[in-house]
């Protein structure tokens, strides 16, 4: 079955690969708060609703998006801000299907096996954010994908070992879950082709999650790099103290998709190949 209107509130690297994977007939738009883009927009196929930064002005748009959302396929892709979702979401309501992308961050100190059981933290300002946006949408009958972290030829680990940029957070035995983009994106055009339970959360990742010491090691392997030096747990990103192993099974039966890239192995190789 094709789709034939899809609307992405926020283009950044997930509604990019989404728009990159949409069938010929399908009519893309997408917002933007920053109007230089819109061109740029253009050549990628999306045609451009420019939000008004300065004055963060809904009311100027607010006849344009509603037309967009109508019967189509919605993508909300955007960090949580505090303003925008409750906004947008109201301008959503005569939307075919709705999927906000958040984050596993919302699971905040939790370590081990993360599935769709597992009670979120919400003992950080961050994970409040984003559990207030996804109340937001899943109020307005989204499906929340919460995904780890992401990458592609153009952004990971990879480029900051490259760019020598990069540290192993303390011993570097801690889990780390990641998914491809491409593979993301194309759970997001299965979840549209299948429309999941309006107002389910998923976690979405790949089939191996696995310590930063073994994949920078493999990484550096096949990059030719010495193994950088490590740095200790508090003096790197919150996002990089984590001890989480991600299981997406439960999506991945659900929707009866396998994943392009299984695992970091898989999808690391298809960016070396540019890098």
């Amino acid at each position: 079955m094709s789709t034939t209107r899809l609307l992405l509130l926020g283009v950044g690297q997930t509604a990019s690969w989404v728009a990159k994977l949409a069938p010929p007939d399908c009519q893309v738009s997408g917002t933007t708060r920053d109007a230089t883009k819109q061109s740029t927009l253009l050549q990628s196929g999306i045609e451009p609703i420019v939000v008004s930064s300065a004055s963060h002005a809904i009311d100027g748009f607010a006849t344009k998006l509603v037309a967009a959302a109508a019967n189509s396929n919605v993508l909300v892709s955007f960090p949580p801000d505090e303003r925008s979702d409750e906004q947008l979401a109201k301008m959503c309501s005569r939307a075919k299907s709705i999927i906000y992308i958040s984050s596993t961050g919302v699971y905040g100190i939790r370590s081990g096996k993360i599935d769709e059981s597992t009670a979120v933290d919400d003992s950080s300002e961050s994970s409040r954010s984003r559990l207030l946006a996804e109340k937001i949408w899943l109020d307005a009958g989204a499906c929340v994908l919460r995904a780890p972290a992401l990458y592609d030829c153009q952004s990971g680990l990879h480029k900051r070992l490259l760019a020598g940029s990069y540290r192993i957070p303390g011993n570097g035995e801690n889990f780390v879950s990641r998914i491809h983009l491409k593979d993301l994106a194309r759970i997001v055009w299965a979840s549209f082709q299948k429309p999941l339970p309006p107002g389910s959360v998923f976690v979405v990742g790949d089939l191996q999650p696995a310590t930063h010491v073994e994949v920078a090691t493999w990484l550096c392997e096949q990059l030719k790099l010495d193994l950088p030096d490590s740095a200790p747990l508090n003096a790197v990103s919150p996002t990089l103290r984590n001890n989480r192993q991600i299981c997406s099974d439960k999506i991945l039966q659900e929707l009866k998709i396998d994943l392009e890239f299984p695992t970091y192995k898989e999808g690391y190789r298809d960016c070396l190949k540019s890098a």
